[in-house]
């Protein structure tokens, strides 16, 4: 195995628990329950998909009216 390929999994376990326990501080230190955890976990995935969707016809519209004024593209 390589030394990036080793650096990678790394980096990789750390932030997975990393995020373990920021999830496990939110619930035990804050007394945030798992039911409200789940729910904003939820509700980042509605906000990210959103984002990426806006994203993306953003980027469309950008195409279509650069090869609308552009003479019709090439």
């Amino acid at each position: 195995m390589s030394k990036a390929t080793r650096r990678f999994h790394r980096t990789l376990v750390l932030s997975v628990l990393s995020l373990a326990v920021l999830i496990w501080a939110a619930i035990r230190n804050f007394d945030i329950s798992p039911e409200d955890m789940l729910t904003f976990f939820v509700g980042v995935l509605w906000v990210v998909a959103g984002v990426i969707l806006l994203a993306g016809f953003c980027a469309g519209l950008w195409v279509a009216l650069r090869k609308l004024f552009s003479g019709g593209g090439s």
